[in-house]
């Protein structure tokens, strides 16, 4: 029997007795059943400004808001605090970037990070950009489906030219990615 985009799942070996039928789905029932799980994850974006300052807001707000992903843009860390979102709440775990310091710098300017809720039960992991403003996630939902969470925060000066690039790569990720899976854009797009 072929296959080609259907996905069958056997029946009972017992479905005479007990009524049971084979289930065929195709796979654009698959990828209504993905939409109808997407819509239920819970994703936040925030501009904190500076997320040291506003470490007990962002605590709080985990906390009762309870969201899978948290999508933070100009958190304002230097290299060296990547890792402080870790210590923010302890059931997520944070994927970060930072704006490359120069030395006589103290304090951090832009980054973005996701955090995630480590209960998920789906594997994610860092696809890799070419930006210090994006990061993104592939979140394997199945052996079948896929989710890409990107995270940007693009520059807010007046280089033009650095904002298109920025976009140009928003752009190149979705048209490359999309064909594969759901693609979720947040964050501080600076667009006005």
């Amino acid at each position: 029997m072929a296959t080609t985009n259907k996905v069958h799942y056997a029946s009972n070996p017992q479905s005479k007795k007990t009524g049971f039928k084979t289930i065929a789905l195709t796979m654009s029932m698959c990828r209504f059943f993905l939409f109808v799980f997407l819509m239920q994850l819970k994703i936040m974006s925030w501009n904190t400004r500076g997320v040291i300052s506003s470490t007990v807001c962002l605590a709080k707000l985990l906390r009762q808001s309870n969201p899978d992903y948290v999508v933070l843009s100009e958190h304002k860390l230097p290299p060296r605090y990547s890792k402080y979102l870790d210590s923010v709440d302890s059931n997520y775990y944070t994927i970060s970037k930072c704006e490359p310091q120069n030395n006589n710098e103290l304090y951090g300017k832009a980054g973005i990070a996701i955090m995630i809720k480590k209960s998920l039960m789906f594997n994610v992991q860092e696809l890799e950009i070419a930006s210090s403003r994006i990061v993104a996630l592939e979140c394997k939902v199945n052996t079948h489906e896929r989710v890409y969470l990107v995270g940007a925060y693009l520059p807010a000066d007046n280089n033009i030219e650095m904002y298109k690039d920025e976009l140009s790569l928003l752009q190149d990720f979705y048209n490359c990615y999309s064909k594969y899976g759901y693609v979720v854009m947040a964050g501080d797009f600076n667009a006005s």
